[in-house]
């Protein structure tokens, strides 16, 4: 090893468990001689200092890597940073092993790019937030910011109990992969395993359903009340959990039935709003909603995009064997402001379509799809009629059919409650749909 360079050791947590004098140089803290160490605790906090420098995530892999980065308390100068793997005799990977020096300010890499170390930043960061989340095994939750926070403290809370979760979330916000993480996290800590069992409202006629999934009893004329409360069962292996995939189109007598079950299962239910929660049954609300999880759109969390697209783009890299080093600022610009109305969905598409087309170690904004961009924006606009009676009538129809396309999205496609909100008879309502063309 040379001296003059900084040589440093991480565990697989992502901790430097150990360095040496060039680096603590290179950070501008300059180690304290062991007399002038006044405890063991100092002598540990010296060992294992805190630089904001974490290895990326393909060193943990067992991959060398070679980057280039800023150090948090010397950001004035670029140092390179290479990484490889320690492992053992059985080629696991046990430690990762990291040189620092001083970058050479006449190369002209592309890792020397300004808009290169932003993207680095970028991965350290999310490397940072993985390995934190990692030990309550949600670091597969994308996100930063109070309202992740919470939502991951109350997932971390739903996997320790048994309670019943509602998920409200619109369609592609991870609904379905939040359920199944939460199952199967449940399911390593239980005695004895079970299944996950869907019920889909639309997959059969509601009696069937309650056939299926429900044993009927009738109740004694002479038994308390609690045991007429509780007069029904699963059809299923106790400690299964039951997801509910559109609980706003259960039947009221379904939703009364469930809310007069036993508890020996785990019950998970999916909503698109949380206006819906008023629609559902007291006795049924009651009983799956010990606690509501909220998935907000991607929308709604514009700032946490360049992360978001950052996490796709590593998650796609493992499926198309294409690696890139991150995005061009602009290329983030675009992805920040689109609406995303599929949310996770389309962005998976859009950034597969990026890295397909793109050719260096950064995507660029050129590589984001035109309709993203809103290259395609004017396609949509309708041309006016030359006549104004015309003209009134289409505008008419388009407010008619916005409003009655949001009150079927808000909720899931339920037209009895899409009428109620919209003040209209459910006759009414099969007759605009189809006369504006939305069946």
């Amino acid at each position: 090893m040379d001296a003059s360079e900084g040589y440093a050791l991480w565990d697989l947590q992502g901790q430097m468990v150990d360095h040496n004098q060039a680096l603590a140089n290179f950070c501008r803290r300059p180690e304290q001689v062991a007399d002038q160490i006044a405890d063991l605790e100092e002598f540990i906090d010296r060992r294992k200092p805190d630089f904001g420098i974490i290895p990326p995530v393909a060193s943990f892999r067992g991959e060398t890597v070679e980057t280039v980065i800023r150090i948090k308390s010397n950001a004035s100068s670029l140092y390179q940073f290479q990484c490889w793997p320690v492992t053992d005799s059985e080629s696991n990977v046990i430690a990762v092993m990291g040189r620092i020096q001083p970058a050479n300010p006449e190369s002209n890499t592309l890792h020397d790019d300004p808009t290169q170390l932003w993207g680095i930043r970028l991965q350290e960061e999310l490397t940072r937030r993985r390995l934190a989340q990692e030990p309550i095994g949600l670091e597969t939750l994308c996100g930063f910011g109070p309202d992740h926070d919470q939502l991951l403290r109350c997932v971390n809370a739903v996997i320790q109990s048994k309670c019943n979760v509602m998920i409200i979330g619109e369609p592609g916000t991870g609904r379905h992969y939040l359920a199944r993480l939460i199952h199967s996290r449940w399911q390593m800590n239980a005695t004895q395993r079970c299944p996950m069992i869907p019920l889909d409202p639309h997959s059969l006629p509601a009696d069937i359903l309650i056939r299926d999934f429900l044993i009927q009893q009738e109740p004694v004329k002479q038994a308390s009340a609690m045991a007429k409360k509780l007069a029904h069962k699963w059809r299923v292996q106790a400690g299964s959990t039951v997801l509910i995939e559109d609980t706003i189109a259960l039947t009221t007598e379904f939703q009364n039935l469930i809310g007069q079950t036993e508890d020996n299962v785990r019950i998970i239910s999916l909503l698109n709003t949380t206006q819906a929660i008023d629609a559902l049954q007291p006795a049924f609300r009651a009983k799956t909603s010990t606690i509501l999880l909220r998935l907000k759109p991607l929308r709604e969390r514009v700032e946490e995009i360049p992360m978001l697209a950052q996490f796709m783009m590593e998650r796609l890299q493992v499926e198309t064997m294409k690696r890139f080093d991150g995005y061009h600022p602009a290329a983030i610009h675009h992805l920040q402001m689109f609406d995303w109305p599929a949310n996770w969905r389309d962005l998976e598409r859009t950034i597969r379509l990026a890295m397909q087309s793109a050719k260096g170690p950064l995507i660029k904004s050129e590589d984001i799809p035109a309709s993203i961009q809103g290259a395609y924006g004017g396609a949509w606009m309708h041309i006016p009629k030359d006549s104004p009676n015309d003209l009134l009538e289409e505008t008419l129809n388009q407010t008619r059919r916005m409003a009655v396309e949001q009150a079927l999205k808000q909720f899931g496609e339920n037209k009895t409650a899409a009428a109620r909100a919209l003040g209209v008879s459910r006759p009414k309502l099969y007759r605009l749909i189809s006369e504006l063309g939305l069946e």
